[in-house]
């Protein structure tokens, strides 16, 4: 599955997972809470994240995103491939540190 991660200090990067949970999970470095942002793509990031105290990632409508934040594609409740268009502008946005 194609997926961008944006993890903090760093600059986004597109990749492929496996869809599996515990892949998810890997990812996020915990219980997986997800952020819907469009009809068709989704955040994953750690649901206890702040309580963990994880680094600062950026922010989201005023609202601190912590740790890794993962962003995939979604149709009727099932991650499925981020989409070209999305890739690109989410690589581009988060290009720099």
């Amino acid at each position: 599955m194609r997926i961008v991660i944006k993890r903090p200090g760093e600059p986004a990067e597109a990749r492929n997972i496996p869809n599996e949970l515990d892949e998810w999970q890997s990812l996020v470095g915990g219980y997986i809470e997800v952020v819907t942002l469009t009809r068709d793509l989704v955040m994953v990031v750690n649901e206890e994240g702040k309580l963990l105290r994880l680094a600062p990632n950026f922010t989201y409508h005023g609202d601190m995103i912590v740790g890794p934040a993962v962003f995939v594609g979604v149709k009727d409740d099932d991650f499925i491939d981020i989409s070209r268009d999305w890739e690109a502008k989410i690589l581009e946005y988060y290009r720099e540190v």
